[in-house]
């Protein structure tokens, strides 16, 4: 026998008395009551009985520590029968990490578990059977949690539907508001479409260019935009509102002058001249209204463009409602079209003068209103008068 199992009998006292045991050196021992081993030293003359023993040197020594897990003479109990004279510990995990080392596990029922535990002497083990009260959670009532606890919204109107089972989510109408809308990535921006065909909402552009420069079909102009390319295209240029009388002559006479400034008016550009005037007749002689175009803010010079008789009772005061056009032109050199239109006249007679007056339209001109009265007596007052540019 090794002396290393020699060793454990004695520490275990697992000796048996009076046994005679030999290590691998040929040493012998002899087991004592006491479940220890001492050395043996038969005397020459000794036959049967046992006279000369003498304890094993250190053998009886304090050794545990030789014994102890990383010692000389580690003990291992494997395949090693019966029980360990002192309890042994286990240590316990919970996902890994420990909860603590103890010789005894406590098994605790919690809620909704049962357990049974049977002391199994046959088989020499504890059988633990763990059982669950709780019943098995079916898709009847996952579907009935789910849709009783979807609630409403001014927004948003859920429908759980039992028997299909379903749950459909509508928006309420005229419910969106307008917080809750994609915002507008930038300033000037309406919602629409320019791409072609159906299709998402996209932003259109709000272009302030009073110009319309950008001659696009894909931008829309501003309120303000369309005002100042229309009043730069059509817009009122002058006008008089304050009754001018003519003087009870003869004599032709100017009533007013409208100051058209350089470069106001250009080529293909159209000027409407709109004047109400009111004749006074005692004599039930015809009245002559004339519109004139002059470098001269004086006068009654320049060519006449327009012309309109009245053809009066005696006694009578009748208005004269004229709306004339005049077209500026630069074909060859700066000049003025002559008359080619009217309208509204409560008269007997038109008298349009076609003249082609040769105006420099890069200078200051004036068109004048002018009355003709054949009879001393007579007069002619301008109530209204005004001059519009339409561009081209």
């Amino acid at each position: 026998m090794k002396q290393t199992e020699l060793n454990k009998l004695h520490s275990f006292r697992q000796a048996i008395p009076n046994k005679i045991y030999s290590n691998e050196r040929g040493e012998q021992y002899i087991g004592l009551p006491n479940g220890r081993l001492k050395r043996y030293e038969p005397t020459a003359t000794s036959t049967s009985t046992i006279t000369n023993i003498t304890e094993i040197n250190n053998l009886d020594t304090p050794h545990a520590s030789t014994h102890e897990d990383g010692g000389t003479d580690e003990i291992n109990v494997t395949d090693l029968s019966g029980e360990l004279a002192d309890p042994q510990k286990v240590t316990i995990h919970k996902n890994g990490t420990s909860v603590g080392t103890r010789p005894n596990i406590n098994l605790i029922e919690g809620t909704n578990i049962t357990l049974t535990i049977t002391d199994d002497v046959v088989d020499d083990e504890v059988d633990i059977t763990i059982n669950s009260s709780v019943t098995a959670y079916t898709d009847e009532q996952a579907q009935d949690a789910v849709g009783n606890i979807l609630t409403d919204t001014s927004t948003i109107d859920f429908t759980y539907s039992d028997a299909t089972p379903s749950i459909t989510a509508d928006v309420i109408n005229d419910s969106i508001t307008y917080a809750k809308i994609q915002n507008v990535s930038a300033t000037d921006k309406l919602l629409g479409r320019v791409s072609a065909g159906s299709g998402d909402v996209e932003e259109v552009t709000l272009d302030p260019d009073g110009t319309l420069a950008a001659n696009s079909d894909d931008i829309v102009p501003t309120q303000q935009a369309v005002k100042e390319y229309v009043d730069s295209r059509t817009g009122l240029y002058a006008t008089t509102t304050t009754d001018v009388v003519g003087t009870a002559t003869a004599a032709e006479e100017l009533l007013y002058a409208f100051t058209i400034a350089a470069g106001e008016c250009v080529n293909l550009d159209t000027i409407i001249v709109r004047v109400l005037v009111t004749f006074a007749s005692t004599s039930g002689s015809d009245k002559i209204f004339r519109i004139r175009v002059d470098t001269s803010a004086t006068g009654v010079t320049g060519t006449i463009v327009a012309q309109f008789q009245s053809n009066n009772s005696s006694g009578n005061t009748i208005p004269l409602k004229i709306y004339q056009d005049i077209k500026c032109k630069s074909n060859g050199g700066n000049t003025l079209e002559a008359a080619y239109n009217s309208s509204g006249a409560f008269s007997q007679g038109l008298l349009a003068v076609l003249a082609t007056p040769n105006i420099n339209l890069a200078s200051t001109w004036y068109i004048k209103i002018t009355s003709d009265k054949a009879v001393v007596g007579d007069t002619m007052t301008l109530k209204y008068a005004d001059v519009e540019i339409h561009k081209n």
